[in-house]
């Protein structure tokens, strides 16, 4: 083992992928917590958070299957194997684009029964429907980003998707603005939700083109055809077991969530704003692991194991090291922070009493993020 630590690892191709790939995720991750920020209303955010809870949770599936796939991919191109290459675009774009559309007739015929599950209050129930419903109902959106962009990356062209990401954002933040501010339309849900699926559409189409034009591969609806089974069991055996684990994970948010729903008296509030902290303070770990994964598939299908077990382990280290930092910073400047992203009118509980309880959660996440 020591043998294999002293082994050097290719960190300048390892941050030259992680940097685009982190940078992408904090847009990406923007997208859900911009619409609770810019909705300025407690009520609405916290809806907002109820509804995204079910739905990062679905969405969840179509990241880690389109990590496997990456994985896959970058095997095939280190063993210089192009026919089973192009077979595996074929079957992770559409597996993932028919998974999605049946979750999202789920999203949409069980919205309330989903929310009731999870003991969400009354008063913000209608608007937590309106939101899953509206973004979940059209999550197919955020399957086919997922998949289009881990092509991408998976043949070099980490910055045209981070690209992608920024226009994404700034036309949704545009989108929202202009409904919110502009139109002052009176169901505030309605404004982001149709602002997230607008950007999304164009966030496909833009991914499309840069597919076909860059990685040069047909995803036409005639490619069907070369569809293989035997491709998707191998996605199926590297993604399963990873969906397995963060569907366990995002599973026991929901019940956590369901149990802050019932005890009320601003916890509810709280983890809707902690938690867009806390998604910041594992972002880097997510690209850097993401960044792995792509030399990770190139050095087992060039059989470089040792290399591929020390890329590992390094990437452990310093994901854990960056983690803790972050996190420590937030926990001693809790109180600016969420003096800064939490409006000031609240529904039966101060401000500072959220404060409060939001510093106490952020002290605790030091030892979570290990």
């Amino acid at each position: 083992m020591l043998a294999i630590l002293k082994r050097k690892v290719d960190y300048k191709t390892l941050f030259k992928l992680t940097i685009p790939i982190f940078l992408e995720i904090v847009l990406q991750i923007l997208i859900g917590n911009v619409d609770k920020i810019m909705v300025n209303d407690s009520l609405a955010a916290t809806a907002i958070n109820d509804a995204n809870t079910i739905i990062d949770m679905l969405t969840v599936s179509f990241s880690v299957l389109s990590s496997a796939s990456l994985i896959l991919i970058n095997q095939y191109k280190g063993a210089q194997d192009k026919e089973s290459e192009h077979k595996i675009y074929i079957v992770a774009f559409y597996f993932n684009l028919f998974l999605s559309i049946i979750i999202a007739l789920i999203l949409l015929i069980g919205a309330p029964l989903f929310l009731k599950w999870m003991n969400v209050e009354d008063i913000y129930m209608d608007y937590a429907i309106s939101y899953m419903r509206i973004n979940g109902g059209f999550i197919f959106l955020q399957a086919m980003m997922s998949t289009l962009a881990c092509f991408l990356r998976s043949n070099d062209f980490v910055n045209k998707s981070l690209f992608v990401s920024l226009g994404f954002n700034i036309i949704n933040i545009s989108l929202n603005a202009l409904f919110l501010y502009v139109f002052k339309i009176d169901n505030l849900i309605y404004g982001v939700a149709i602002s997230s699926v607008i950007s999304r559409v164009l966030g496909v189409i833009i991914l499309l083109i840069l597919v076909f034009k860059y990685v040069k591969i047909d995803l036409r609806i005639k490619k069907l055809k070369e569809f293989s089974f035997q491709r998707l069991k191998k996605i199926l055996a590297l993604g399963l077991p990873s969906v397995g684990e963060s569907i366990s994970y995002s599973l026991s948010q929901v019940v956590i969530l369901s149990f802050i729903n019932i005890i009320g008296l601003g916890a509810p509030e709280a983890r809707t704003y902690t938690q867009i902290i806390i998604y910041i303070c594992y972002l880097f770990t997510s690209a850097i692991s993401q960044g792995m994964q792509i030399l990770l598939g190139r050095y087992l299908g060039a059989k470089r194991y040792d290399d591929a077990k020390v890329l590992v382990l390094k990437t452990i280290f310093w994901a854990v090291v960056v983690s803790i930092i972050v996190t420590s910073l937030f926990a001693i400047f809790s109180h600016t922070v969420f003096d800064f992203i939490i409006p000031s009118t609240q529904e039966g509980v101060s401000k500072e009493q959220i404060i409060e309880l939001c510093s106490l959660i952020m002290f605790i996440e030091i030892f979570l993020e290990i």
